[in-house]
């Protein structure tokens, strides 16, 4: 009687092109299920994006070698990623509060005394800091994705239309009211709590972008993913079992970090390993990036190595 062990045919050898390359994602191919891919960029924002390439060229160029680079280790081509912690997006806060101060320095703006009430100026300031501060929380708090970003608003033309309709149809002033509430709070530029904040944010940025620089650099080779760590064993996974994509999920966080996304590690079950979050400048990156993960995906790796993994 035949050992039904020995005549059963032989496993499958893994593939080792495996690799999913982001361009068939983002071009609308298979993308893996179980996850929503609406949040990458549409033909739409490709166009934005290009525009805004050219005035942030001096950024791009300046932060690039931090952000992302190439290299070659034993002839195999690397790819260097540095992921930032989420307190990176405080970055408008800073600016708007040193700005403010300055145009109060240079008598652009005019904070109220005794002899001299102030200025409208002043007032806008104040309103352009609060703004930005709550903006930057919900950037911080919330996940907006591109379709409930146009939601959103819809949802915001509509109540201003609704409010201006009421108004000129029965004479019911709800935005004139809502305005004359806000406007009595007596909003000012406060320039010692705005330089105070911005002074102690950017301290707390210098250390998010120490701690990315030592602790947030993540390697992908056509063998592995490997997440460096400072003072600790590093991490890796193979590739032979894993796929890796690109991703925008949130697209306040794409735009306050010019292009920000996200680098998505997969296994051959679609379920998502490892993800390297707040990734700025992803978008303007992305040909470059998609190029070489194709040349990684087509890149014959022996199974003896792809089947290491250092943790």
């Amino acid at each position: 009687m035949a050992d039904p062990v020995s005549d059963a045919p032989p496993a499958p050898r893994p593939s080792t092109q495996s690799l999913e390359t982001p361009r068939a994602v983002l071009a609308g191919h298979e993308a893996p299920a179980g996850r929503d891919f609406s949040g990458a960029p549409s033909k739409a924002f490709g166009v934005i994006g290009n525009i805004l390439r050219i005035p942030l060229l001096p950024f791009i160029f300046v932060f690039r070698p931090l952000i992302f680079r190439t290299s070659e280790r034993a002839g195999t081509q690397i790819a260097l990623f540095t992921s930032f912690g989420s307190l990176i997006y405080c970055w408008p806060i800073i600016i708007v509060g040193f700005l403010g101060a300055a145009l109060d320095a240079w008598g652009v703006i005019h904070a109220p005394t005794s002899a001299h009430p102030g200025d409208t100026a002043y007032s806008i300031m104040g309103w352009v800091w609060l703004i930005t501060v709550l903006f930057t929380l919900v950037v911080l708090g919330t996940d907006v994705s591109r379709n409930v970003a146009l939601v959103w608003i819809l949802v915001i033309g509509l109540l201003i239309t609704g409010g201006a309709f009421v108004n000129a149809q029965y004479h019911i002033p709800v935005l004139g009211n809502i305005y004359d509430y806000f406007a009595r709070l007596n909003v000012q530029f406060d320039k010692g709590t705005a330089v105070a904040t911005s002074v102690v944010l950017l301290i707390v940025l210098f250390v998010v972008v120490v701690h990315a620089l030592l602790d947030g650099r993540h390697e992908i080779s056509s063998r592995e993913v490997t997440h460096r760590h400072f003072l600790r064993a590093s991490e890796s996974w193979p590739l032979n079992i894993n796929r890796v994509r690109l991703d925008w999920p949130d697209l306040l966080e794409m735009i306050v970090l010019f292009g920000a996304g996200h680098l998505v590690i997969i296994d051959q079950d679609r379920r998502e390993v490892l993800r390297i979050p707040n990734i700025p400048f992803l978008w303007f990156f992305r040909d470059e990036v998609n190029r070489i993960l194709d040349i990684m995906a087509t890149t014959e790796v022996p199974a003896s190595e792809a089947a290491t993994a250092r943790v």
